[in-house]
């Protein structure tokens, strides 16, 4: 769909008015809030949550101890910085934000009960949820494509382990090697 100039600015001028009543609606829910997701979405939501209002109980589930960032690992790739460079923790969360941060992972929502129940068998109330979990791939959607040949051919969608392999295979490649990669169609329906 394209926009004309006026609906562009139209939106834009709309832009703070939705920003305050969001802002608004947040800072008057007195309570938990329980965040699913501790990537760039998630922690940046839990973090901002409590600088809008001190007063909010903010919890960041998340399974995962440390967060590597995708998006930077290119730089790990070509060997301009080292994966520690890229990789975080959740204590600046916790410590300077007052988030609360569970490292279990989420395995059932009751929106009527406003309930989320974790892998350790405990249970999260809330009054508001977020949902950030991310992205995950899905082995088998690409048929013989699965968690084995990654380690033969690896993806690298999920920075880490991946990125070290795919940069120890570009290091050895030799000049002139083939490289060959593909994006997903972004024309496909997500069921």
């Amino acid at each position: 769909m394209a926009l004309t100039r006026r609906q562009l600015l139209s939106l834009v001028g709309s832009l703070p008015l939705t920003v305050a009543g969001a802002h608004q609606a947040w800072t008057q829910t007195a309570g938990r809030v329980v965040v699913v997701g501790g990537g760039f979405g998630g922690a940046t939501c839990a973090k901002y949550l409590r600088r809008a209002d001190a007063t909010l109980d903010v919890t960041l589930v998340e399974p995962h101890r440390q967060f590597v960032t995708c998006p930077f690992s290119n730089v790990v790739l070509v060997g301009l910085r080292d994966l520690a460079s890229v990789t975080h923790g959740y204590e600046a969360l916790r410590q300077r934000h007052g988030v609360r941060v569970v490292h279990a992972a989420a395995t059932a929502l009751d929106p009527t009960a406003h309930r989320v129940t974790l892998d350790n068998g405990s249970t999260l109330a809330y009054d508001r949820l977020v949902l950030a979990p991310g992205v995950e791939l899905q082995w088998g959607a690409i048929e013989g494509y699965d968690a084995a040949a990654a380690e033969v051919f690896p993806h690298a969608w999920l920075a880490g382990a991946q990125t070290l392999l795919l940069r120890r295979q570009l290091e050895t490649m030799e000049d002139g090697g083939l490289v060959v990669m593909s994006a997903p169609d972004n024309q496909k329906t997500i069921t």
